[in-house]
C-alpha cells in the first residue's frame, strides 16, 4: 500500500517565515526606538538652541533611523504591492491550513506592525514637518519621505494605477 503524503508546509518554510517575521519586528523596534529619541529631543527643546534633551541624538542614531526606516517602509510597500488590492493583509501571511490560534497571532502582528509604521511616520510628519520644520532636518526628511512612501503604499494596496494618455 502506498502512503499518502499530507499537504504540510516544509519545516524550512515555517522556519524561514518565522525568522523573517522576527527580523521584521526587530527592525521595526529599532526604527521606533530611534524615532522616539529624535522626536522627544525636538518636542522637549523645540526651537531653543541652548536646550539639551536628556538623550542627545547622535550621528549613529541618525544613520540607524534613516537606514532602518527605509527597510521598514520598503517592507510595508512591497508586501502591500503583491497583495490583491483591498484584501485583508492576513491572507498574505497564512494559509487555510494555518491553525486558528496562529492566524490570530499573525493577524495581531500584521495589524500592530502596520499601525506602528503608520503612527511613527505620521508623528515624524507632524512634529518634523508641520510643527518644527526647521529644528531637525533628519526628522523633517523622515516625515516627508514617510508621506511619499505612505502614498505609494496606498496606491499599491488599493491597486490604483496612473492613467495612460488617451484613456
Amino acid at each position: 500500500m502506498a502512503k499518502s503524503k499530507a499537504t504540510t508546509v516544509p519545516r524550512t518554510s515555517i522556519f524561514g517565515r518565522l525568522f523573517g517575521a522576527v527580523i521584521a519586528v526587530v527592525l521595526l523596534s529599532i526604527y521606533e526606538f530611534s524615532m522616539t529619541i529624535l522626536v522627544s529631543a525636538v518636542l522637549i527643546c523645540g526651537t531653543d538652541t541652548s536646550c539639551r534633551p536628556p538623550i542627545q541624538p547622535t550621528s549613529g542614531l541618525v544613520f540607524v533611523l534613516t537606514t532602518v526606516g527605509g527597510l521598514v517602509s520598503a517592507l510595508v510597500v512591497a508586501e502591500l504591492a503583491v497583495m490583491t488590492p483591498g484584501a485583508n493583509p492576513l491572507g498574505q501571511f497564512s494559509s487555510p491550513n494555518t491553525p486558528r490560534w496562529a492566524r490570530r497571532w499573525i493577524y495581531a502582528i500584521v495589524i500592530l506592525y502596520l499601525g506602528a509604521w503608520l503612527l511613527t511616520g505620521l508623528t515624524a510628519l507632524i512634529v518634523g514637518v508641520v510643527l518644527y520644520p526647521s529644528v531637525n532636518s533628519t526628522l523633517s526628511d523622515a516625515g516627508t519621505t514617510w508621506l511619499g512612501l505612505a502614498v505609494a503604499a496606498g496606491y499599491a494596496y488599493f491597486g490604483i494605477r496612473p492613467r495612460q494618455s488617451g484613456e
